[in-house]
């Protein structure tokens, strides 16, 4: 990696490291498709180690993924006079 030429950009770029690393961290879940979004988050402002060479900064960050899932949706019916569900065939 040959570095950016400020420390923002250095910042923003370990950030779409990470970012690319959650995607991956989060794909790796069960039900993939309750996956709604993933993030990568520096654990605290104070976790950032940037170098700068040669007048190029190069970032990294300790931080923590972030997999938002879908809660899972459960609901009761009652069903009365026997009436069956649809797809089955009412019981004589």
């Amino acid at each position: 990696m040959s570095g950016w030429p400020t420390e923002q950009k250095a910042r923003d770029d370990a950030l779409a490291r990470g970012n690319e690393d959650a995607v991956t961290m989060c794909g790796a879940l069960r039900y993939t498709s309750d996956v709604v979004s993933t993030s990568v988050e520096p654990v605290a402002p104070g976790d950032w180690k940037c170098t700068e060479t040669d007048h190029r900064f190069t970032c990294a960050f300790t931080g923590k993924v972030v997999c938002r899932v879908r809660d899972p949706v459960v609901s009761d019916q009652e069903r009365c006079r026997g009436d069956p569900r649809p797809g089955q065939e009412q019981r004589e």
